[in-house]
């Protein structure tokens, strides 16, 4: 669809919009950071030299993208022509008619996208309810007996919200993880034996996930798998951001509380071993201390705690960081258009709510687009049906004093 690109300047920076462009801009940006954690956790050098706390600020900034694919009134507009960007407006552009209604294929595509949603989202709260009402039906709530209650204790002094969780010792699970983001609930295997020493560290490091927040984003984390099914980078920010949550987990219990690294090491490996039945529970629910099917990260924790320098290198966690934030900042700040230099047209996305079309007594449309008139039109085929269509004479007396 073609249009003038023309705003008021008191219009353009309070502007905040969706196109195409930005749905595609966004997704390649996200993926792109995305693709820079995976980079870093593959190269163990780069791992052990990176803080973990600027790898979870990439993956951060990945989601963060994906969540708002939009582009801004600030946005400088950048155009390329028709002819070289014709497969990315083909989708918008292939224009299908059945039954006295016209759909793109980019309208089936976003059809089936929501539907996966649904189907998805239904599926993720159904086994949330499911595993629920299995904590709360198979589940020994162990919060008051000792040695439970006196750990907590000791883990809990001096913090703000103090001890806010619950310890249950359940069967159908292989490995000690911790859920909720509101009410957490520590959930130990019924059968796995821990000595007091080994207890203590498994609730220190539970409690350790909850005072960094990442119960609440892995939530995050598997909506964004959930609105973006179809994206296998999303799989992927998913998983790097178990090994990151595991490996900042390991170095703050390990720094903070007592005993030592290798006590500690000793620890994942002995639970590693006894967890040898498959969990009941799907592993995106949760966030698990050590499993044993689950080599390869395991062997990245050990060889983290073991090899990482006591200070790590902060040339490359800044360099890592600047290079994400200018391609963020970047993706935000430019906005891509089609522009046809024949006719001096720039396309761009016509929606609901920044356009609308006037049908005149001669069956002709004025399309009118940011409150703008753009162009008059024989046919409406093409446009977006869910567009505003108003008689003349009935936009003339809505609108007259």
């Amino acid at each position: 669809m073609q249009g003038n690109y023309e705003r008021r300047k008191d219009e353009t920076l309070m502007y905040i919009y969706i196109t195409t462009f930005s749905i595609i801009q966004a997704i390649l940006t996200s993926n792109l950071l995305i693709c820079i954690c995976a980079f870093i956790m593959k190269r163990k050098k780069l791992l052990y030299r990176m803080p973990y706390n600027s790898i979870v600020v990439l993956l951060l900034l990945a989601m963060v993208r994906l969540f708002f694919p939009f582009y801004f009134g600030f946005s400088h507009v950048i155009s390329f022509s028709q002819k070289s960007m014709q497969f990315l407006l083909y989708p918008s552009r292939c224009v299908f008619q059945s039954q006295g209604y016209y759909f793109s294929a980019f309208d089936i595509f976003c059809t089936v996208w929501g539907i996966g949603v649904i189907i998805i989202a239904f599926c993720y709260l159904r086994k949330e309810v499911i595993v629920t009402r299995f904590i709360a039906g198979f589940g020994t709530d162990m919060s008051k007996q000792e040695p439970y209650a006196s750990i907590l204790a000791e883990l809990a002094a001096g913090h703000r919200r103090g001890n806010v969780f619950r310890i249950y010792r359940i069967p159908g699970v292989s490995s000690p993880f911790i859920r909720g983001v509101i009410q957490p609930a520590i959930l130990i295997p019924e059968n796995m034996e821990l000595n007091e020493q080994e207890l203590y560290y498994v609730l220190a490091h539970e409690v350790s996930h909850y005072r960094h927040l990442d119960t609440l984003i892995k939530q995050l984390l598997q909506l964004t798998s959930i609105l973006f099914w179809w994206n296998p980078a999303c799989h992927i920010l998913n998983r790097q951001a178990d090994l990151m949550f595991e490996l900042r987990v390991d170095h703050t219990v390990t720094r903070n509380n007592r005993g030592t690294v290798l006590e500690y090491l000793q620890c994942i490996l002995n639970i590693a071993e006894q967890a040898c039945e498959p969990s009941e529970i799907p592993e995106y629910l949760y966030i698990g201390f050590a499993k044993k099917e689950d080599a390869g990260m395991l062997t990245k924790r050990v060889h983290y705690l073991i090899e990482k320098a006591e200070n790590p290198g902060k040339t490359g966690a800044f360099v890592a960081l600047l290079s994400a934030a200018f391609l963020f900042i970047a993706s935000v700040t430019f906005a891509f258009r089609v522009q046809d230099y024949d006719t001096q047209t720039i396309y761009f996305d016509l929606t609901p709510q920044n356009s609308y079309i006037i049908e005149k007594e001669d069956g002709t449309y004025d399309i009118y687009h940011l409150n703008q008139y753009d162009e008059t039109v024989t046919s409406l085929m093409g446009y977006d049906t869910s567009i505003p269509v108003y008689r003349e004479n009935e936009y003339e007396r809505r609108n007259s004093p």
